[in-house]
């Protein structure tokens, strides 16, 4: 893969994760920015934070089945089936 995309990615992510965890100081009830913030800490291995972010989103909204996603696909990894 090209170096430059990689960089470009790496970039993209770092600034979706700020926006979000904005987004999360100023609305810090929105169960949705809290799952997508977990969702791009996870993708860049920060289990614990994104973790944390995926429980307050179940925690506010229990029936948002994507934030059951990140924490299963961790466990999931953990004992070797991911």
């Amino acid at each position: 893969m090209d170096p430059k995309l990689i960089s470009e990615q790496k970039v993209n992510v770092a600034r979706s994760i700020e926006a979000y965890r904005k987004a999360t100081g100023a609305q810090p009830e929105d169960y949705k920015f809290h799952s997508n913030l977990a969702d791009k800490l996870y993708a860049t291995n920060r289990f614990l934070e994104a973790e944390k972010h995926y429980r307050r989103a179940l925690k506010i909204e229990p029936t948002y089945y994507p934030a059951y996603r990140g924490p299963g696909n961790r466990w999931e990894e953990a004992a070797g089936r991911g």
